[in-house]
Order: structure tokens, then C-alpha cells, then sequence
């Protein structure tokens, strides 16, 4: 029996989204500490739920969504809908996929992304390269594919919900010398007195995926934890982590949305970031055919003169196009970006004291919910060491809270300007004094971004909204 077949022997369907046979027995659990604590906890389950996070991040378990397949939320949702169908429920057929090759990837992953672009009649935004690359990126830290599947399997579990982080399933393991003891949780189950609000309306349907890469020389034991086992583990999680509520940034912030909270630190910590205005409607007929999240494109770049910095903002824009528009040429393109961008401040003069920390991202129509990560600024006690991070709000609530459709008899949309089926540019960045060593490290996990917001709470308590532009 091939070790892929002796691993979907012990997955069993059914359970209401994911059911999984008992194989395995659940470790020891160590006794409780600080039970008095534990007891005053009144909404226990995000706390828990942000204890898992902690455990996954240390256990290299990757949960993420990605807009590979975001991109089909509201139409999947409006679809069903019209059809008066039960909505949209899991991408992948049993919410789950054992990957062990590159022609698994295909049958799982792009061949079903390609369907619902058939289904929805929608057009093909993302080649197969790009689903793949998006793919690595988002769970894999960046690794090829095929580098992975060399030596390991890849496991991908699916859970569903249409508004909470908190509501869906979560995985940890126990490693073993031959195998792996799989744990499904779902943190609701578990002793709590909080009395949570709840909506009637109507929202798109949102996957998160779970993924474990793990050599493929071992096997996967599943087993769906019961109430009892969710209350030791939190016991078990706080012992070992000692994290009160306070501890977490998700249980402090109520009115507004995470991605709100970052942009109102970055306005404070002197970042510019947002569309590129002087397109307006002519984009698509203007920009070049840069592909999606391109690293050419979208790495992060310290321009230190006026010269790197023509080449720099011109480079999307076809140049044959311009000669067709005398309103669209150099001169206009710097002037809007020094009005939209810089207060009007004059590039030669800027270059002469200061260098320029850039982002441009380039959206494609379609392709909802995939705002970049944020730049900021880190602590640094140097003072003539700058250190930047990227910071995303998909950390902590997969972009549950970033729009949302109200759905009727008659859809209506009530979705934000990343929703616009035209191609859009982005820009980020930061004057640095030209003698400052600028260092930019990657992206910010989980525990890290809770750390870097609650440290920067004045940054973002009592603001109002930034006016978009």
C-alpha cells in the first residue's frame, strides 16, 4: 500500500466540515497553574484560539488565506445565491489534500482554480505560474514547490466561516520517530461564559487553510480534540506561554479594523501609502504587463537620486502608449507623485538630504483583498539605524474584517476600492536621512505583529479615519 493511500486510510468525511477518525491518543497535559487566572477569563475562546496561533508559529504549521482563493468570494456568494442554492462551502473536496507531487499541486490546487474561473465566467487573472508562486508565498515561506515536495509532503486542511477567525478549525502535531499525531480544534469548544454577539447579515464565505509540510517518510494520525481536551490544552497553552488577555492585541481592539489600526501608525510614523492617482480610468491601457506580485516589481527599494527615481516610477507604464497621450508623459507622472506623495516637495531638492524607501504594488482586476502588507518603522535604539518590517492584518483575522457584501434577492455590493475590476498601482515609503543604515527585514509572524501593536498602541487610540484619496 502506497504511504499516500495509507495516509487517506485515516481520514474518515462527514463531520460537518471536517471529520477525522480517532487514530491516535492525545498527550499527557501538563496540571494547571495560575487556575485562578483561567477562571476570570470571560471570552476564552479567541484567547485560546490566539494560544493555538502561539503553538503553531512555534511549530512551523502554516495558517493563512490567500487571494488565490479570495478572489472568488463574492462571486461564488452571489452565484449560489441567484441560484437559490446552498452557498458556497470548501474548495477543496473533503477539506483537505495530501500534495506528495507537482501533479497533485495541479489536481488539487490550480485545475480546481481554473474550473471556477469557468464556472463564474470569470477571466483567467492569475496564470498557473502565478497561482503556484502566490501558492509558495503565502504557505510556504517563499520555498519552490517543487524544492518541498523533493523530500515532504504537503497537508492542507480547510476551514470555513463567513465573519471570525475564531469559528474556524486550527491544527498543532505531535512528532513522532515514524508519524505525526495530527490535533483538529475548534476553539469554541471549550467551558466559556462570554456572551458573543451574532449577525443575521449575510457575508461571502472565506477558506483559511491549515498546512503542515512534513517529510514523506512519516505518517499523518488525525483526531478531532472533544470539549474536555480543549480545556486542558488552554491550561497547558497559558502554562507554557503565560499570556494573559492583555497579552493579546486582538482582544484590546473593538471599533476598528486591524488594516485602519496600521495605517493610522504608519501616517504617525511618516509613510505615504496609496493609489496612484494620475491614471484614474486609463490604467489598464497604460500600465505594462507586470505579473502579480512580481519580486522584481514589488521588492522594497532605496532610491538615493533623481535619476534611479525616474527610472523607477516610469517603468510600469508602456512607453509606446505615452507617445499616444500627450497628457500622460514624465514630467506629469513626477509632478503627481511629488503632489500625491511628498506635499508637493520637489525630488531634486529631497534627494540632496534624504534617500527614498519605495513599495509599488501592482493590483489586477479580480483579484479582491489583496492589499500588500504595510511597511513600518521598528524600535531600534540606534538612532542612526532605521529598521522596517512588513506588517499584515491577514495575521490575526485573514481579512475577515476588511469589506463585506450585503446580500440580497437583488446582490448589492458594498465592497471597497481593492474590489474595482480595473488594474490599480500602489506606492508605499519613507524619506530616510541620506547617513542612516536602513535595514529592512521580512514579514512579521503572528506573535511578532502582536507584539509590534500593542507596543505602538498611541499610535492609533483615539483617531479618526484617515480620508482615503
Amino acid at each position: 500500500m502506497s504511504l499516500k493511500t495509507k495516509l487517506f486510510k485515516t481520514i474518515l468525511v462527514g463531520f460537518s466540515g471536517v471529520l477525522l477518525t480517532i487514530v491516535s491518543t492525545s498527550c499527557s497535559l501538563k496540571p494547571l497553574t495560575e487556575e485562578n487566572y483561567l477562571e476570570t477569563v470571560e471570552y476564552k475562546a479567541p484567547y485560546f484560539t490566539n494560544l493555538i496561533r502561539l503553538k503553531q508559529q512555534e511549530q512551523g504549521i502554516k495558517v493563512n488565506s490567500s487571494i488565490i482563493f479570495d478572489q472568488f468570494s463574492l462571486e461564488l456568494s452571489e452565484y449560489f445565491l441567484n441560484k437559490n442554492e446552498p452557498r458556497h462551502s470548501n474548495f477543496l473536496e473533503d477539506f483537505q489534500a495530501l500534495i506528495t507531487s507537482k501533479e497533485d499541486f495541479s489536481h488539487y490546487i490550480t485545475s480546481k482554480i481554473n474550473s471556477i474561473y469557468e464556472k463564474l465566467k470569470l477571466p483567467k487573472t492569475l496564470s498557473d505560474e502565478e497561482i503556484q508562486k502566490i501558492f509558495e508565498n503565502d504557505f510556504l515561506n517563499g520555498q519552490n514547490l517543487n524544492d518541498v515536495l523533493e523530500k515532504n509532503n504537503i497537508w492542507i486542511l480547510e476551514s470555513v466561516d463567513d465573519r471570525s477567525f475564531v469559528s474556524l478549525n486550527y491544527v498543532l502535531k505531535e512528532e513522532e520517530k515514524d508519524h505525526i499525531n495530527i490535533k483538529v480544534i475548534q476553539p469554541f469548544e471549550i467551558n466559556d461564559k462570554g456572551l458573543y454577539k451574532t449577525t443575521t447579515d449575510i457575508k461571502p464565505q472565506k477558506s483559511v487553510f491549515n498546512v503542515i509540510v512534513f517529510p514523506k517518510y512519516k505518517q499523518l494520525n488525525f483526531r478531532k480534540t472533544t470539549k474536555d481536551e480543549n480545556n486542558q490544552l488552554l491550561i497547558s497553552l497559558y502554562n507554557q506561554y503565560h499570556y494573559k488577555e492583555k497579552d493579546f492585541f486582538t482582544q484590546n481592539y473593538q471599533l476598528n479594523s486591524i488594516d485602519f489600526l496600521i495605517n493610522n501608525i504608519q501616517r504617525k510614523q511618516g509613510f505615504f501609502n496609496t493609489k496612484n492617482l494620475i491614471l484614474k480610468n486609463k490604467i489598464d491601457t497604460y500600465i505594462s504587463e507586470l505579473p502579480l506580485d512580481s519580486k522584481a516589481d514589488s521588492k522594497v527599494k532605496i532610491i538615493k537620486n533623481y535619476g534611479e527615481f525616474v527610472k523607477y516610477v516610469m517603468a510600469p507604464f508602456q512607453i509606446n502608449n505615452l507617445e499616444k497621450d500627450f497628457n500622460l508623459n514624465q514630467d506629469k507622472v513626477i509632478k503627481n507623485f511629488e503632489t500625491n506623495y511628498l506635499n508637493g516637495q520637489n525630488l531634486n531638492e529631497l534627494f540632496k538630504k534624504y534617500n527614498l524607501v519605495v513599495q509599488r504594488t501592482i493590483h489586477r482586476p479580480n483579484t479582491p483583498l489583496n492589499n500588500p502588507a504595510k511597511l513600518v518603522k521598528m524600535p531600534n535604539p540606534n538612532s542612526s539605524q532605521i529598521n522596517l518590517a512588513l506588517i499584515d492584518d491577514k495575521e490575526f483575522d485573514f481579512n475577515f474584517n476588511r469589506g463585506h457584501a450585503d446580500l440580497d434577492l437583488t446582490p448589492k455590493r458594498i465592497w471597497w476600492d481593492f474590489l474595482d475590476k480595473k488594474t490599480i498601482v500602489f506606492y508605499q515609503g519613507l524619506l530616510v536621512p541620506k547617513d542612516s543604515e536602513v535595514k529592512i527585514h521580512g514579514k512579521l509572524k503572528f506573535k511578532e505583529t502582536n507584539v509590534f501593536l500593542l507596543a505602538n498602541n498611541p499610535l492609533y487610540q483615539k483617531t479618526k479615519p484617515v480620508e482615503s484619496q
